[in-house]
């Protein structure tokens, strides 16, 4: 480990991991893209209650997935507020959606009232 606390580690060719690590034989998937390096990073509790947070804000599978697209994100030179941008167009589509679902069930809830009164 260096003195960052950071370690990356390498997968041998067959495909065999650490003992820390031990492989699954049960599940036999074609990957399209194999990851053979791995990198370490030590977090407080509250760090990684963050992560696991924004993993179900963001609709991400696990902090693994949303590390690596933070990673492309710095990697491509694309701007936070890019992304965030993205998100946040996605969420306002997402409300404005529920927004008239809302107004729907409002209308058919006062239809059933008035209908119910006669």
């Amino acid at each position: 480990m260096s003195s960052t606390g950071v370690v990356i580690r390498q997968a041998s060719a067959s495909g065999s991991h650490s003992p820390q690590y031990p492989a699954v034989s049960q599940i036999d998937m074609t990957v399209l893209n194999p990851r053979s390096r791995m990198i370490s990073v030590r977090l407080s509790e509250e760090e990684y209650s963050a992560l696991r947070r924004l993993c179900s804000v963001t609709g991400a599978r696990s902090v693994s997935d949303l590390t690596r697209d933070a990673m492309h994100v710095l990697l491509n030179g694309t701007a936070r507020e890019d992304v965030l941008g993205i998100h946040m167009d996605e969420f306002r589509t997402q409300m404005r959606s529920l927004d008239r679902k809302i107004e729907q069930l409002a209308a058919d809830v006062t239809s059933l009232k008035a209908n119910g009164n006669r």
